[in-house]
């Protein structure tokens, strides 16, 4: 999540240099900036699903029987 977080604050960074927005937003469009923004989310989503599964992987299993159950 580390390097998401990296690539949000750098489509932030870019979007707030004035100079270089200018120059992308007229020669790309604002596309340029959608795709962007997109991208960086696609990859927090996929970090923040990959914990997910990571986390629920490393949870021991729960038994179906208790062990005090009398058999």
């Amino acid at each position: 999540m580390l390097v998401s977080a990296f690539f949000i604050v750098g489509t932030i960074e870019l979007w707030h240099e004035v100079a270089m927005r200018d120059a992308l937003l007229n020669e790309q469009g604002s596309k340029y900036f959608v795709a962007l923004a997109a991208t960086d989310l696609l990859a927090l989503a996929a970090s923040v699903l990959g914990a997910v599964f990571g986390w629920r992987k490393r949870r021991p299993a729960q038994p179906i029987i208790p062990p005090d159950a009398a058999r």
